[in-house]
């Protein structure tokens, strides 16, 4: 997970980004204690200095100021499919069902997840028409406790909880 999208300059203190010192140094027209560096190329690191700070993820403008250009856009994603589900009853004691209803035909699929992340079942894998479908979910074997129900349909995921109560 990216916290920050700035770091400050002391970065450059701990030798992390050395070559950078020079290059900035250079730029700004300050005198280095150290045998001159290589200039970076903004090539080789794409970063912009801001007011005192790193950049690290420069906006197509600041690349553009540099005389770079952005990175092609991504492609255009697939379209995705509307789609709405539900378990029931819940709490369960051992057997739920899973209603779900896609807009359009899709992929799905429906599976269930412990809370390690561990798939503990699998209710529907394949394609699936347009319309209201229910799966059930077999829980005797599993014991008590919150299971993730994850629908995967057509692009489109949603997750739900389900408590299992003996």
């Amino acid at each position: 997970m990216l916290l920050h999208r700035m770091l400050p300059v002391a970065v450059l203190a701990l030798g992390l980004l050395a070559p950078l010192t020079a290059a900035a140094q250079s730029a700004s027209g300050k005198a280095t204690d150290g045998p001159a560096a290589a200039p970076l190329l903004m090539e080789e690191a794409p970063f912009v200095l801001v007011d005192g700070l790193i950049d690290l993820t420069p906006t197509p403008e600041e690349l553009a100021a540099q005389g770079l250009s952005a990175a092609p856009a991504a492609p255009a994603a697939s379209a995705t499919t509307e789609a709405a589900f539900t378990a029931y009853p819940n709490p369960a004691a051992e057997r739920a069902t899973v209603r779900f209803t896609l807009e359009a035909p899709a992929a799905v699929r429906l599976t269930v997840y412990d809370l390690l992340g561990r798939e503990v079942a699998v209710l529907v894998d394949g394609a699936v028409e347009a319309g209201t479908h229910e799966a059930a979910f077999d829980g005797s074997r599993l014991p008590s406790g919150v299971y993730l129900v994850r629908l995967d349909a057509g692009g489109t995921v949603q997750t739900q909880r389900l408590t299992l109560l003996r």
